[in-house]
């Protein structure tokens, strides 16, 4: 732990920028897109164990075997043209950091929008060298348009212009010491340069919604990009106008532009070391929100107390938070609204499904939990998987050797919050109040299987322990399947799992044995997201242990599927080869009022210490 925490010190101080490029961008860009330490990072992700077995994963190395040709045939031409081989540009040039800036159609500007690349180059002779071969080959080609010298706060640099491929429009080239420009405009080359002599003071880098954005990512990260909505307002009202009034087209798009003008940013992160994570932040301003988006964002805000009590050492889990009573009831009362606005009875013209969806849906809480777990197969501790098994093996013999009987050790259990159908405080929630019908019904349906199948008995029984009553159910036919399950009401919460037991010890769980109690969980989390209100966790280490089990220890994978041998064979082999890519999945996702964090990360071998 302590050599993963020293590299990843060391990544983060190697990867602190000299100067930031967002300083030379004006603060009116619609889009900036920033690669930060990008050989540092990329060097240590060829070397992670991540990429060892990516490189191993036949689809990925018949892939790169496809296109070889191609990125040779494009190498080459780079340096036919710049002088410079592939190589020496990626490290000389894009290893540093490297900027794209993005401007929507706005007046003073170009009807399609300017452009910008900026490139921060370790190596400036190699800078100027790759420019002055750009432009020969551009004059060569007849292409070239001239060369002039401009002034910007006070110093004179050379502007070289290019004409382009597809367009009739010109780009513009410059460069100052290690810093080289490529825009669609001189003005915004003017201003770059302004800006870097200290000239001009504001730039993206003083916005404060790109530093509150900017904040929010790990430092870690190799790429992020910036969205600044304000900038693309005129754009998308030019388009609404564009649109026929009143037409399904119009209001469609009228909706989109008073969501966005709700936004305060959008910015997204990708991270190699010492995890391979996607970041996404969407801010938004509640309060201003379109009635029906508000209406969700308020179902799916907040923390749902379930993500508390994942089992620390479940292998698949989710946990989250979805106010169905919220939406429902607001998709429903918008039909009864419309329906009245079109009849004089509006009951009449909403269908009875409606009507007991709207019902029904005040009786469940937004919170749910499901996970799988292996009680019989700890493997707490348990380091990364044997090669064989990352390979991604056959397993013919084992094939060969299972019989039907065989079958995996799981214990799985899910749980959904219920409150009561009437807002009155003596009223019992949902689950208490169907406890009896639903008791009723799985005796029926045990006393209709026992009558029709003498032989297999099915049974219910109901067991009480530590004030808890467990039901358990064992023998129900579904098909050719023999159910067996338990499920116990308590606090409002209808737990339903594999057995009794898996039950009790859900209930009686603490926080401090939880998923995200763990250390290793909580760093694989990042900082983006503090206190996750959905979860989907996966461990693939243990995955694997099951497969290594055989076909059969997955059979409930192609439950209802009409498969041969064959089919399952190769199915397995599949599930196999992918899980082994990484030993953990954390998807995550952070909602409340004002917008919405989620964060997608891979962790493999070492990095798991």
């Amino acid at each position: 732990m302590a050599s993963a925490a020293g590299s990843a010190a060391e990544v983060q101080q190697r990867s602190a920028p000299g100067i930031e490029l967002s300083r030379y961008v004006s603060p009116d860009v619609g889009l900036c897109l920033e690669l930060r330490q990008l050989e540092t990072h990329a060097s240590r992700f060829l070397e992670s164990e991540l990429f060892r077995r990516l490189q191993a994963f036949p689809p990925f190395a018949t892939m790169l075997a496809q296109q070889r040709p191609n990125w040779l045939a494009i190498a080459g031409e780079v340096e036919r043209r710049t002088g410079a081989t592939a190589g020496q540009l990626y490290s000389g040039l894009l290893g540093r950091q490297v900027l794209f800036a993005v401007w929507p159609p706005a007046e003073g500007r170009s009807p399609k929008g300017d452009a910008l690349l900026l490139i921060e180059a370790a190596d400036s002779a190699l800078l100027d060298q790759s420019l002055q071969r750009l432009v020969e080959a551009r004059r060569a080609a007849n292409r070239w348009h001239g060369r002039r010298t401009i002034e910007a706060a006070g110093r004179a640099f050379t502007l070289e212009a290019v004409a382009r491929d597809d367009e009739p429009s010109d780009i513009f080239l410059a460069v100052d010491g290690e810093l080289g420009m490529m825009a669609t405009s001189e003005a915004v080359i003017r201003g770059v340069l302004e800006r870097r002599a200290g000239a001009v003071a504001a730039s993206l880098a003083t916005l404060p919604s790109y530093a509150a954005a900017v904040e929010r990512l790990s430092a870690d990260c190799v790429a992020r990009a910036f969205i600044s909505p304000r900038a693309w307002d005129a754009s998308l009202l030019a388009d609404l106008r564009k649109k026929p009034p009143r037409s399904d087209e119009a209001r469609t798009q009228q909706a989109v532009v008073d969501a966005w003008r709700t936004t305060e940013y959008v910015v997204g992160g990708v991270e190699l070391t010492p995890r391979v994570a996607v970041e996404l932040a969407w801010r938004w301003q509640a309060d201003s929100l379109p009635q029906p988006l508000r209406e969700v964002a308020a179902g799916l805000a907040g923390r749902s107390h379930f993500v508390d009590r994942i089992p620390a050492d479940a292998w698949l889990a989710v946990a989250g938070r979805i106010d169905l009573a919220h939406i429902v009831r607001h998709l429903v009362a918008e039909q009864w609204r419309g329906a009245g606005d079109s009849s004089a009875s509006a009951s009449s013209s909403v269908p009875p499904e409606t009507i007991v969806a709207w019902a029904l849906a005040a009786g469940f809480e937004p919170d749910f939990s499901a996970y799988c777990r292996s009680p019989s197969n700890d493997l707490s501790g348990v380091g990364p998987v044997a090669p064989a098994l990352v390979a991604g093996p056959s397993y013919t013999d084992v094939l060969q050797s299972r019989d039907e009987s065989d079958h995996a050790d799981i214990e799985a259990v899910a749980a959904v919050q219920t409150r009561p159908l009437e807002p009155v405080d003596s009223s019992p929630p949902l689950a208490e109040t169907a406890a009896p019908l639903l008791h009723a019904l799985l005796a029926a349906a045990v006393e209709a299987t026992n009558a029709r199948h003498p032989a297999e008995q099915a049974d219910i029984e109901t067991a009480a322990r530590d004030g808890l009553s467990v039901t358990t159910v064992s023998g129900l036919k579904a098909g050719s399947r023999s159910l067996a399950f338990a499920y116990a009401v308590t606090d409002g919460v209808l737990w339903l799992g594999t057995s009794a037991a898996a039950v009790r010890q859900r209930v009686a769980a603490s926080p401090d044995d939880s998923l995200l109690a763990r250390d290793d969980v909580r760093r694989q989390l990042g900082s983006l997201i503090a206190a996750p209100s959905d979860v989907v966790y996966f461990d693939l280490v243990r995955w694997r242990r099951l497969l290594s089990a055989g076909p059969e220890a997955v059979r409930f994978l192609w439950q209802g599927q009409s498969l041969d041998a064959a089919a399952r064979r190769q199915q397995y082999q599949t599930l196999v080869a992918l899980s082994g890519l990484a030993d953990r999945l954390l998807a995550a996702a952070q909602i409340d009022d004002a917008g919405v964090s989620l964060s997608l990360s891979l962790m493999a071998g070492d990095q798991i210490e």
